[in-house]
């Protein structure tokens, strides 16, 4: 089986949370589970992991993987901006360490219909939550870019258009 995602800096990661048995630990960008693996060995017997990602396949990926943790983990589909709002929920008030992996996955990268990749044939996409808004109307990131440009030329243009009215207005 090809790995989901092999995480980076992994000794470094744990050396940095400084995990300890019973802790309750974050991992904000859950992703395929590497990291949350490695905590939640590391937490051993009754350490807690919130797991938060926004991207279905890597909630489904890291179920798997750490399923034989049973309930010393708890996986959200979320934003990592949001931990303090999703925390409260789980009337969670204080946590050992919080991990951000910012970036993009194995995954992401090599799955042409995700839409990260340059170097595959797919329309440019980007988005780490799938289900969200622009998926559902069809736009690309391709598509929020053009409009994104177009909306800054009219913007420039409007710009120019009061300036050159305020200097023939002067003279």
């Amino acid at each position: 089986m090809v790995s989901f995602h092999t995480p980076v800096m992994l000794e470094k990661v744990l050396q940095s949370l400084r995990c300890k048995p019973g802790g309750t630990y974050v991992d904000g960008t859950l992703g395929g589970g590497g990291h949350a693996r490695a905590i939640l060995e590391n937490t051993a017997p009754d350490g807690l992991l919130i797991g938060i990602d926004r991207d279905d396949d890597a909630l489904l990926e890291s179920e798997k993987r750490l399923q034989p943790f049973g309930q010393r983990k708890i996986l959200i589909k979320g934003n990592f901006a949001d931990i303090g709002e999703i925390l409260t929920n789980l009337n969670i008030r204080k946590v050992d360490g919080i991990l951000l992996d910012l970036g993009v996955s194995s995954h992401q990268l090599d799955t042409a219909d995700r839409g990260f990749s340059f170097s595959l044939d797919a329309p440019l996409d980007m988005r780490m939550d799938q289900s969200s808004r622009y998926r559902q109307t069809g736009a690309s990131a391709f598509l929020w870019m053009l409009r994104s440009i177009c909306a800054w030329i009219r913007a420039a243009v409007t710009v120019l258009m009061i300036s050159s009215t305020c200097l023939r207005k002067k003279s």
